[in-house]
């Protein structure tokens, strides 16, 4: 059935929630795992007010360190959920894009994934619509299943 699936994690409980779903699910079809993290691209913030208005705030080599330890703690904790589920083996990918769904698109093609498996929030209304989804994004950009848990 399924070959290679993908699953969106941004640290948090829910997304660690669809990381174990995802992980059980590669175990039953023996599918490849892989997990994304998203970062967005270094923009320098500008601090206002001082007499040289285009000095950042945070150098590129800071902002790409501290992507990179972001990274290595969200992995590791990914990777300790998949080896107490009894999964040897888990792929890592870090992609950067300006909006989250762009990245897990790009690295779903760039990897041969065949299922998506993402987190919703279950937001409703007006939170939805101010908030955004990244998940609804997905679903709206995608022709590949997408496995979405609440």
């Amino acid at each position: 059935m399924f070959k290679h699936i993908l699953v969106a994690s941004d640290g948090s409980e829910l997304a660690q929630s669809a990381l174990t779903k995802a992980v059980a699910l590669a175990k039953a079809l023996n599918a490849e795992l892989s997990v994304v993290w998203v970062a967005e691209p270094y923009a320098p913030q500008i601090l206002a007010g001082t007499p040289y208005p285009f000095v950042p705030v945070m150098s590129s080599a800071e902002f790409e360190q501290q992507c990179q330890d972001i990274a290595t703690r969200l992995f590791a904790d990914c990777r300790a959920i998949a080896a107490k589920a009894g999964m040897a083996e888990i792929h890592t990918l870090r992609e950067t894009a300006l909006q989250p769904y762009l990245g897990i698109l790009a690295a779903a093609r760039n990897h041969a994934c065949d299922l998506l498996v993402m987190a919703s929030h279950g937001r409703r209304g007006i939170s939805a619509l101010v908030l955004g989804s990244e998940t609804q994004k997905i679903l709206a950009h995608t022709q590949l299943p997408v496995l979405v848990v609440r």
